[in-house]
C-alpha cells in the first residue's frame, strides 16, 4: 500500500519541477526582451544624421542653382561695345537735355570743332546750353546731316536779333546749300550765331 503514495509524490515533484522550469524560461524571455530593447539605440540617433546630410545636400544644390543660372546668363550676354560714343540726349530732373560729352564727341569726330572748343563755347557743366538743334543731332544719319542741323535755329536767332523773321526761310535754304560745300565751316558759323550775343554776330561770318 506504500508504493502508490511514493509514485504520487514523484509525479507531484515532476510537475512542480516542470512548472519551475517553465516559469524560469518565461522570466528569462521577458528579461531578454527588456534588456534587448534597453540596449538598442533609439532610431533617431542613427537615422537623423543621415537624413540631415541628405537634406543639406539638397539645400546646397538649391543654393547653387540660382548662382549657376546667373553665371550662365552673364556668359550668354553680349559684351558691351568697345568705344561706343556717349549718348547725345540724356534725361535730367525729368527733362530731356543734350549732353556735352555726346555732342562734343560728335563734333570732334566729324571735324567740326575740337572737344575743348565745343565745351568752352557751348557747355554749362556736363550739359549743353539749351538749343533745339542738338536734339536733331541725335537723329542725324551722318556728319553731312549733322552739319545742317543748326541752320534753321541759327537763322531764327538772326531774325530775333534784327527784329523780323521775313528772311528766316531764305536764310535756312542758303545755310543748307553752304553745308553741302563747306560742312565744317557752315556748322561752326551756325553754332557761333547760337552761342554769341546779337552784338557779336558779325564776328561769326568772319570766322568762316
Amino acid at each position: 500500500m506504500r508504493r502508490p503514495v511514493v509514485n504520487d509524490r514523484r509525479r507531484l515533484l515532476l510537475v512542480l519541477l516542470a512548472v519551475v522550469v517553465a516559469v524560469g524560461a518565461a522570466a528569462a524571455a521577458v528579461a531578454w526582451l527588456l534588456l534587448g530593447r534597453a540596449a538598442a539605440p533609439p532610431p533617431s540617433i542613427t537615422v537623423a544624421p543621415a537624413a540631415e546630410e541628405a537634406l543639406a545636400k539638397v539645400a546646397a544644390k538649391d543654393d547653387d542653382a540660382p548662382r549657376a543660372e546667373k553665371k550662365a546668363l552673364a556668359e550668354a550676354a553680349p559684351p558691351p561695345e568697345a568705344g561706343a560714343p556717349p549718348p547725345i540726349v540724356v534725361e535730367r530732373f525729368g527733362a530731356r537735355r543734350a549732353s556735352c560729352a555726346g555732342v562734343c564727341a560728335l563734333e570732334e569726330s566729324c571735324g567740326f570743332r575740337s572737344q575743348a572748343e565745343c565745351r568752352a563755347a557751348s557747355c554749362e557743366g556736363d550739359l549743353r546750353k539749351l538749343s533745339s538743334a542738338d536734339f536733331a543731332l541725335a537723329a542725324a544719319a551722318d556728319c553731312a546731316a549733322a552739319a545742317a542741323t543748326p541752320c534753321e535755329e541759327a537763322c531764327w536767332k538772326k531774325g530775333e536779333c534784327t527784329g523780323h523773321h521775313q528772311a528766316d526761310r531764305q536764310c535756312t535754304k542758303a545755310c543748307k546749300r553752304l553745308v553741302r560745300q563747306l560742312p565744317a565751316e557752315s556748322y561752326r558759323e551756325s553754332r557761333c550765331v547760337l552761342e554769341r550775343p546779337c552784338a557779336e554776330l558779325p564776328l561769326c561770318s568772319e570766322r568762316r
